[in-house]
């Protein structure tokens, strides 16, 4: 879509209809003849619909903006959908394969720790998938267990994650044991460097010819019961698939500043 094309559908409303449409048809899922009539199940399924909008519009709208990422929480204790594990914090931050990022964080003590990049959009079409890896356990730590990864198309030295040419997002997840006793990574994200050209990455919703919160207006499940524990295609992606920790064992020094915690992985339960 034209840049002033975009900017006339701003100015007439004509956007801000499109997306109340989007969201009033997403809703008639919910009321369908196909759908539990119930007043408590109705009201479970307008509550998942509003947590499915509150995460987009997060997600596509506040923190959009490859050049300025903040890491956020689109799922939480009171925006629960899919499949997403309690025992699990998920973050997220918008990015382009285009730039080159760092991350500084602090490892605390939380049981798990991975962090990766990720092509593609939930409903969008196209690929969508993991490009990249790395868990806290083949992270180098300093002794007061600070970090910085380096997120880049190019091998860096050191902590490397690494970005494919059309990778849109970093997402974290920390895994819990004793949410009591164990403390969350602190992370922060920065983009440093990468093209000078415009870039070509997932155009925000105000430009989009199709806007991206229509495809997550549309996850709304069409034949089982919305509610807490509802299942939608959201979380089918390997982006909020919970992965399995590695059991901590005692650091093993490298060097005076530096460590590298060793690994084992427990029998899957699950």
């Amino acid at each position: 879509m034209a840049e002033d094309s975009a900017a006339e559908r701003i100015r007439s409303g004509a956007t801000w209809e499109q997306f109340c449409d989007t969201l009033k048809g997403a809703g008639s899922i919910i009321t369908g003849s196909s759908s539990p009539d119930d007043p408590f199940d109705r009201a479970e399924g307008f509550r998942y619909l509003t947590r499915i909008l509150r995460a987009a519009l997060e997600t596509l709208v506040e923190n959009a903006d490859p050049l300025r990422p903040v890491f956020h929480r689109p799922v939480h204790e009171t925006a629960k959908m899919g499949a997403d594990n309690p025992d699990i914090r998920y973050e997220i931050a918008t990015v382009s394969g285009e730039r080159e990022y760092v991350i500084r964080g602090h490892r605390n003590t939380v049981h798990y720790l991975g962090l990766g990049t990720f092509a593609g959009n939930y409903g969008a079409g196209g690929r969508m998938g993991k490009t990249g890896y790395v868990e806290g356990a083949d992270l180098a730590v300093a002794a007061d267990g600070r970090f910085e990864i380096a997120v880049s198309r190019e091998r860096k030295p050191g902590n490397w994650l690494e970005l494919a040419p059309d990778s849109t997002f970093v997402i974290v997840r920390q895994m819990f044991l004793d949410r009591a006793a164990e403390q969350p990574a602190e992370l922060t994200i920065e983009c440093v460097g990468g093209a000078t050209a415009r870039l070509r990455s997932r155009p925000r919703p105000s430009t989009a010819g199709s806007p991206p919160w229509r495809t997550w207006c549309s996850a709304v499940p069409r034949s089982s019961r919305a509610g807490p524990t509802a299942s939608a295609s959201t979380p089918t992606s390997p982006a909020l698939r919970p992965q399995h920790p590695r059991a901590p064992q005692a650091a093993t020094p490298t060097s005076p500043t530096t460590t590298r915690t060793g690994s084992s992985r427990p029998t899957r339960r699950w």
